[in-house]
């Protein structure tokens, strides 16, 4: 959904909610929610910067079987980077609380670095 839009620069967010049936999934409710700002840097209009956050709900019959904690959350912090019109590179962080709504495992840091290699390989 656009929130701002101004020459290069553009944000955009978005907000998701789901369900799913509890009897066979652990998580059985979630809610995300973001933000990406494009053109935040001075002469790179295609960069991306973005903020989401995401908390999934353990299902009541999956608690009564497990010592499950009531959600696991996850926050992100993402930036992407085209470097050619084929090569894209986005690196992220991301803080997970409560990991798999596991009570036995500490909340974790996630270090991610992707590349994307596109169809305009060839123009």
């Amino acid at each position: 959904m656009p929130l701002m839009s101004d020459g290069d620069e553009k944000v955009d967010g978005f907000f998701r909610l789901g369900t799913s049936s509890g009897r066979f999934n652990m998580f059985d409710r979630f809610a995300s929610l973001g933000v990406k700002w494009t053109g935040a840097v001075n002469g790179r209009p295609e960069d991306e910067f973005g903020l989401a956050v995401v908390t999934a709900s353990t299902s009541p019959d999956y608690r009564r079987s497990s010592a499950a904690q009531r959600t696991e959350s996850v926050a992100e912090i993402t930036y992407r980077a085209p470097l050619s019109p084929w090569l894209t590179v986005q690196p992220n962080l991301q803080y997970v609380h409560n990991p798999g709504a596991d009570p036995t495992i500490r909340d974790a840091w996630v270090v991610g670095l992707r590349f994307a290699i596109g169809s305009r390989l060839i123009d």
